[in-house]
């Protein structure tokens, strides 16, 4: 058996009945590998939080868990695609919020109104980087996709690609995708965000 332990400090904010704790987004990574050529598609992990007594009769600990979207993209450094003129729907304007369907929502109709008006190859770095984009975008505003209620996109947008086809895989059987919608909408931020950063690094390699 495998344990491991660690610290966090969880920081506190004033309530109108008292005093509360802010809500942590916490990542686990694995590190190794088993020997068998057989493993099941779902391990079970048993996770347990300890809270000082003198707070554990007044605070309970709520767990939710989402499973990570894809391979994360390893990036060297901060990059800015904001110095890069060839996808118009970046910098994203200070009022995205990638907690909100809204946010989500505009971006990827914005996304998709430049690719089908404005990038006619659909074997370009443009479409192809595009379409990553959008179905990152279209998945944050729908987070259960492909169940629940969802608009229609534009049939040229295939589902194909990187995201888009971990996500379906991920999502097969008959039963949404376990996790709160906060939970999988911080995840796909921070793929997205990942995304950003490759994208300008393959365009721009002196930002490596």
């Amino acid at each position: 058996m495998s344990l491991s332990t660690t610290t966090i400090l969880a920081d506190t904010v004033w309530q109108s009945n008292g005093t509360g704790m802010k809500s942590l987004n916490l990542a686990i990574h694995f590190h190794g590998h088993t020997l068998s050529h057989i493993s099941p598609p779902r391990i079970p992990l048993e996770i347990s939080i300890r809270i000082p007594k003198e707070f554990a009769v007044h605070v309970s600990p709520v767990l939710e868990g989402a499973p990570e979207l894809g391979s994360p993209v390893q990036i060297s450094r901060n990059v800015d695609i904001a110095a890069y003129p060839d996808f118009p729907f970046f910098p994203l304007p200070s009022t995205f919020d990638h907690r909100t369907t809204n946010s989500w929502a505009m971006l990827a109709n914005e996304i998709q109104s430049w690719m089908i008006g404005s990038v006619f190859d659909t074997q370009s770095n443009d479409w192809l980087w595009g379409r990553e984009f959008f179905w990152m975008a279209y998945i944050g505003a729908h987070p259960q996709f492909p169940f629940g209620e969802w608009p229609p996109w534009n049939p040229k947008i295939s589902m194909e690609g990187v995201f888009v086809s971990c996500w379906t895989k991920a999502s097969g059987g008959n039963l949404p995708r376990p996790g709160s919608t906060s939970l999988i909408r911080q995840n796909i931020w921070r793929e997205f965000q990942q995304l950003i950063a490759a994208v300008l690094s393959n365009l721009n390699p002196t930002v490596a």
